[in-house]
């Protein structure tokens, strides 16, 4: 009771550092603390505010539990205090909502037009990545921002970007697909940063750039390519993670079976190297591809699918599949099938 504003804020920074995402069972005895945050939320400067919302996001304090309060009251704050908030304090802010699906009507077009307001040049490497990951993630259009992202990455011609920054800056625009993607992929500066770093890649970021080359593919664009070994080692992280069936995908296949059609679980795409959820080939040998989608393919609690989803819907369509798309709230509600096409409109 005896916290006030720079007592919270330092609290939380430090507890993201020592929890990892690993509550144990703190969860009840975190009660008190978000109660009081919640009280003094109003009477936090910017950077404070800044530093709660992200603090909050990479101690995974998300869904049930004390902290709901807490990102409730977060939007109004945020708003109030953007005047203050710097490059960092903008990005972390971007990011932590989007990495928690607690986006809110208008919070990511405020922090747009204060980033271009106050000019991207104050952002660091790292931040400019960050924010176009989060606006990706979220799966919310915000062209103007990304314009000013690309602009702005091309001047420093990318040789800030470490491995991190590059790849979640080349994902951002595979899912977001703006037209300022031709300045910034059309020079030799992203495949060129590319390999100059190609020891430094994870497996997860080997797997981001595969998406990207994709895309590339997708937009015909005759923009400078990785080396044929590179794109090699993006493909193979790719299929190595993907297709992963869940309890939601085990019950719609049972219900499609339960009809006497023929299901294909986790068919592999050839082209694209995307695991698909099920391949359903009707009596008449026409073939519908079905992504079921659960609540992690959505922001949040909402029905806007992530940035995730609408990339891999958007790159399947593009390989030639008939894509049907089985959303969990409409399956837990009607456990119908009505969603399926008795005549699809041409095979994958």
């Amino acid at each position: 009771d005896d916290f006030n504003g720079f007592h919270i804020a330092a609290f939380w920074s430090k507890f993201k550092a020592l929890v990892r995402g690993e509550l144990g069972g703190l969860s009840n005895r975190l009660q008190p603390v978000c109660e009081q945050t919640v009280r003094m939320l109003p009477e936090l400067d910017a950077r404070q505010v800044a530093n709660v919302a992200h603090a909050f996001a990479k101690a995974r304090l998300v869904g049930t539990g004390p902290w709901h309060h807490v990102w409730t009251a977060l939007p109004e704050v945020v708003h109030r205090r953007l005047g203050g908030f710097n490059g960092q304090d903008l990005s972390n802010t971007a990011w932590a909502f989007a990495k928690v699906g607690h986006t809110t009507p208008g919070l990511l077009d405020a922090i747009s037009a204060k980033a271009l307001r106050r000019g991207l040049g104050c952002f660091k490497e790292q931040e400019l990545s960050n924010t176009a990951w989060a606006f990706a993630t979220a799966g919310h259009a915000a062209p103007y921002l990304f314009d000013g992202i690309s602009a702005e990455a091309l001047r420093r011609g990318l040789g800030g970007f470490n491995a991190q920054a590059l790849t979640s800056l080349a994902w951002a625009f595979a899912v977001s697909d703006p037209p300022s993607a031709d300045e910034l992929f059309g020079t030799t500066s992203f495949s060129s940063r590319c390999v100059h770093l190609a020891t430094s890649f994870s497996h997860a970021q080997l797997s981001q750039l595969h998406q990207w080359l994709l895309w590339r593919e997708e937009r015909g664009k005759l923009w400078p390519a990785l080396p044929a070994s590179f794109r090699q080692a993006c493909h193979e992280a790719f299929i190595a993670d993907e297709g992963k069936p869940s309890q939601l995908q085990s019950d719609v296949v049972r219900a499609i079976r339960s009809r006497d059609l023929n299901v294909e679980e986790e068919p592999r795409c050839k082209a694209s190297g995307y695991s698909i959820d099920a391949l359903v080939t009707l009596n008449d040998g026409k073939k519908i591809a079905v992504e079921v989608d659960g609540p992690s393919h959505f922001v949040g609690r909402s029905q806007q699918p992530a940035g995730a989803t609408m990339l891999k819907h958007r790159q399947l369509r593009y390989f030639g599949w008939h894509l049907e798309i089985v959303p969990y709230w409409e399956w837990n509600q009607s456990k119908a099938l009505h969603w399926l096409p008795s005549a699809p409109r041409g095979d994958a």
